[in-house]
């Protein structure tokens, strides 16, 4: 009897731990997601995404993270933890939490994540518009633009377009240089807010499958034609390389004139488009007189031929 008493004593003090394990294992499951979600937070509001690629907590491990700071090349792998970051950018760059102010979780508007990619919009609202640069100076105090978002100013988005004009260079004129044949405009067009006068010259064509594409060779302020003037033209020309040149529209008679002035042989052969594409005999004509001109020169020396056109 006493041994079954001692049995059943020992066996409630079993089950009284068991359910104080299971309470305490319980607790911790409990308790755990809080911890992780805290975490998780932390890690969104990181002062890394500032500067770091891809400018919030990746979603995959293993992910590469790069450092966007000017003249930084350092990237991370990322693998759930912010803490290399963090520490790059204390003791590289001397950048702490406690320097650079977070912005709020209401002004976020996916807050620094939007940063890098709203100039984009931005340009094209001014290319479509019209508009000078300066009116993203003004947007924010108009108040079409909330003041937590951080807007480039007009010197930078000036700066930003030259530099990313000067990295595809190479690219778009190895691409330019790829079609069978392109077509130069040269046009004036006046800024009459500031009453200026600009110089501008397009590269066209059509590809296979007959999209039009369209690249900027050079766009230059110019008060009054002159030799300066068609000179930046031809320098221009001669930067591109377009030895696929075969037709070209000039909307000035003057401009023209100026141009075949410097007698630049390269150009010669060009067969002119003119405003009125319904007198198609015109330009029929001149691709006539220049593919003879073009033959005459290159068999000239050939016995009773003469440069007669």
């Amino acid at each position: 009897m006493a041994g079954y008493k001692r049995n059943q004593d020992s066996f409630q003090a079993s089950n009284s731990n068991d359910n104080e394990n299971n309470s305490i294992a319980t607790s911790s499951s409990e308790a755990q997601p809080t911890k992780l979600q805290h975490s998780e937070n932390n890690d969104k509001e990181s002062i890394c995404w500032k500067y770091f690629e891809p400018f919030k907590v990746p979603k995959e491990n293993r992910t590469i993270t790069k450092c966007t700071i000017p003249g930084c090349t350092t990237r991370y792998m990322w693998c759930g933890s912010t803490s290399n970051l963090v520490g790059h950018l204390k003791t590289k760059h001397g950048i702490t939490k406690s320097s650079t102010p977070l912005p709020s979780t209401t002004s976020t508007i996916n807050s620094i994540n939007s940063e890098p990619e709203i100039n984009l919009p931005l340009i094209k609202f001014i290319v479509s518009s019209g508009a000078h640069f300066s009116v993203v100076d003004n947007l924010k105090s108009a108040g079409f633009i909330s003041p937590e978002i951080e807007l480039s100013t007009a010197n930078i988005l000036d700066e930003q377009i030259d530099k990313v004009y000067n990295r595809l260079f190479l690219q778009l004129k190895l691409k330019v240089q790829q079609e069978k044949s392109t077509v130069l405009s040269i046009h004036t067009t006046t800024y009459t807010m500031f009453n200026k006068q600009y110089i501008v010259i397009t590269c066209n064509w059509l590809t296979k499958d007959f999209e039009l594409h369209k690249i900027l060779l050079l766009a230059k302020e110019s008060p009054e034609y002159n030799d300066n003037s068609f000179r930046d033209i031809i320098e221009a020309l001669e930067k591109w390389e377009l030895t696929n040149l075969k037709f070209y529209s000039c909307y000035d008679d003057y401009c023209l004139k100026s141009l075949y002035e410097l007698q630049e042989e390269n150009y010669q052969n060009l067969v002119q488009l003119h405003k009125n594409t319904n007198n198609y005999s015109i330009n029929l004509k001149y691709l006539i007189k220049k593919s003879l001109g073009k033959w005459a020169r290159e068999n000239v020396n050939i016995q009773g031929m003469s440069e007669c056109y």
